[in-house]
């Protein structure tokens, strides 16, 4: 049984209109930690020309891991996908009540959905099923010791979306 979405976005700017580079997700199952159906899209800039840039994110990705910023944004232009592929991949996992979980989905999912705004879709997710992994790692687990090993990849969509599965499966088990 899957139970849960969890997501990730990298992006030029920390505005809601956001040029967004990457999204990654997977699948989690919360009784047993198994991750299944990752996905790594990088979506093409063609249709985000009117989204905001912010000189400080671009200064700050010009300080992280050169493999990693290279890979995030300048990926191949054959491995780039349009805003609807995004929207067409996010829809196939989606379903009523599955649980969309984001470190923190006032970030990542209020801009998913602007973005798809833009291109007159409707987010494939209900905003009652979105959840926040920081407010419960707040509560949870307040010293981080719960906390998968560092991400070797941060900043890699869907490398953040398998750490934060990772967390929340630890998570939860510490409620149950």
């Amino acid at each position: 049984m899957i139970d849960a979405i969890s997501l990730d976005i990298e992006t030029l700017s920390l505005k809601t209109n956001a040029l967004v580079l990457q999204v990654g997700f997977c699948l989690i199952n919360l009784d047993t930690g198994c991750r299944s159906m990752p996905v790594r899209l990088n979506v093409g800039r063609s249709q985000q020309e009117q989204r905001h840039q912010d000189p400080d994110t671009i200064a700050w990705w010009n300080n992280q891991d050169p493999d990693i910023r290279v890979a995030v944004l300048y990926p191949a232009a054959s491995s780039m996908v349009s805003i609807q592929s995004v929207h067409f991949e996010l829809s196939k996992v989606c379903q009523p009540h599955r649980t969309v979980w984001a470190n923190s989905p006032s970030f990542d999912c209020v801009i998913l959905r602007s973005l798809f705004e833009d291109c007159g879709l409707e987010a494939p997710w209900n905003f009652r099923d979105e959840r926040c992994l920081r407010t419960m790692a707040k509560f949870v687990d307040p010293e981080g010791n719960r906390k998968p090993p560092k991400n070797q990849n941060a900043h890699d969509a869907l490398s953040d979306a398998e750490w934060q599965a990772d967390y929340l499966y630890n998570l939860t088990k510490a409620i149950k």
